[in-house]
């Protein structure tokens, strides 16, 4: 995957988490990367699977993190580490985004 899809998928990340997914579109995420949107759709043939493509990420790196965390402690306790995680995630790349 070439860095322009790279940096097209973390716009289109950006614009989902902090206006929601109307707000994504392959002329709006092409402009904030810099190329056109035809650039966009040579990478991701459409604006679902631009989003696909973000959602997979996004699963990924979650899924990265719940694995690396310790199995100790009770149900309630891991459910509320685990949450931890999926909102450290939320949070870090809402505050990566704005710079």
């Amino acid at each position: 995957m070439s860095d322009r899809s790279t940096a097209g998928r973390i716009v289109a990340r950006r614009i989902l988490v902090e206006e929601r997914a109307e707000a994504v579109s392959m002329r709006r995420v092409g402009d904030a990367v810099g190329v056109t949107a035809m650039a966009i759709y040579r990478h991701f043939p459409s604006r679902d699977a631009l989003l696909r493509a973000v959602a997979d990420v996004s699963a990924r790196e979650l899924a990265a993190a719940w694995t690396g965390r310790v199995s100790s402690g009770g149900l309630e306790e891991r459910m509320a580490a685990a949450l931890d995680d999926f909102l450290d995630g939320g949070h870090a790349y809402g505050a990566a985004a704005r710079g």
